[in-house]
């Protein structure tokens, strides 16, 4: 593997995390404004996030 392939992965996977964090915190926004109902997919996109994240950090570590 080379040096951009693997910069780009590195990118791509912290990228999931940054996604993350941001879900999170529109979701926690929105639950102390509207309540929970309107915020519920704000949830569910930092799970899927953090799946990714989770996902492409293990695949990271074996190419290491």
């Amino acid at each position: 593997m080379n040096k951009v392939s693997k910069s780009l992965k590195q990118i791509l996977t912290y990228l999931w995390l940054a996604i993350a964090l941001v879900c999170v915190f529109i979701a926690i926004r929105e639950n102390i404004n509207n309540g929970f109902k309107p915020s519920a997919p704000f949830y569910g996109f930092t799970i899927v996030a953090l799946f990714f994240f989770n996902s492409r950090y293990k695949q990271l570590k074996k190419l290491s």
